[in-house]
């Protein structure tokens, strides 16, 4: 599943793939190349980057979204974690901006039509009254 980070400033609109499977989030970006897209692990407040190439960035996201713990170049034969966390969101480092302690992170659900290519951001809010879900 492929969600857009929605921020309050760096890695607005960013596309990021959701590893929720226990095999998908021990591996992470494990035997990938430095243009991977980014990836969300669920349930997650600790990442090794043992058997990497090169260095990631990485951001701890607690339950209300707020980023935690921001780290930068991470390099190879390196384990990090947060306490509050319970997702992180990894990336193979490069410059530019990345996600700061204290920034509020919401995701939104988009649907994956071709290859690489992602649209149609469709944001599910759910009614307080009916439970159902709202699609805007």
């Amino acid at each position: 599943m492929w969600v857009r980070l929605r921020t309050d400033g760096a890695c607005d609109g960013m596309p990021v793939q959701v590893l929720t499977g226990r095999l998908e989030r021990l591996k992470g970006l494990l035997g990938t190349r430095p243009d991977a897209c980014p990836v969300l692990l669920t349930c997650c407040n600790s990442v090794h980057t043992f058997g990497m190439h090169y260095a990631l960035d990485l951001a701890f996201v607690d339950e209300r979204g707020c980023v935690r713990k921001s780290l930068r170049q991470v390099g190879p034969k390196r384990l990090r974690s947060a306490r509050h966390a319970v997702y992180v969101i990894e990336r193979p480092c490069k410059a530019g901006e990345w996600l700061t302690c204290g920034q509020k992170v919401e995701l939104e659900t988009q649907q994956r039509f071709e290859a690489l290519q992602l649209r149609s951001i469709v944001k599910v809010k759910f009614q307080r009254k009916e439970g159902k879900p709202c699609v805007r």
